[in-house]
């Protein structure tokens, strides 16, 4: 029996936005296992992934080499930042989206949610909240405003 399609009912993660929010916002990076310290373990398997400084098998990470592909489960460590809310509001946090001079979160008549960076004069929209989000969490960090 197959198992049900979960993102059926809803819709799906933005695999690439949460790709960029955790690298750009949430600090995660791309390693590989250490190939030499596993030697055949279960977890030594080739290809790339992200995960966070602090994990706590990073002692067994390394930094990727040239032209490593990323696993299948690449992403496998990183939130649904695009689709769950309050990933995505923690993602904001941390950008300081909220705190580095202020933010307008709401929602227009054609029922798209608006984030209106004050100091910085824009804004994002998006039918989902947890994707404008994230979209003002990466425009304020692309803007410099944090890191």
């Amino acid at each position: 029996m197959n198992p049900p399609n979960l993102w059926a009912l809803g819709p799906r993660p933005d695999r690439a936005l949460d790709e960029a929010v955790a690298v750009e916002v949430a600090g995660y990076r791309w390693v590989e296992w250490n190939h030499r310290a596993l030697r055949g373990a279960p977890l030594d398997r080739p290809g790339r992934f992200l995960a966070l400084p602090d994990d706590p098998l990073s002692h067994l990470h390394v930094e990727p080499g040239p032209g490593v592909r990323p696993t299948d489960d690449a992403l496998a460590q990183v939130p649904h930042y695009s689709l769950l809310v309050d990933d995505a509001v923690r993602a904001a946090e941390a950008a300081g989206v909220f705190t580095d001079g202020g933010a307008v979160v709401g929602k227009s008549d054609d029922g798209r949610w608006h984030v209106h960076l004050l100091p910085a004069h824009a804004g994002v929209f998006d039918e989902r909240l947890a994707v404008a989000l994230c979209r003002a969490a990466l425009l304020w960090v692309r803007r410099g405003r944090v890191r």
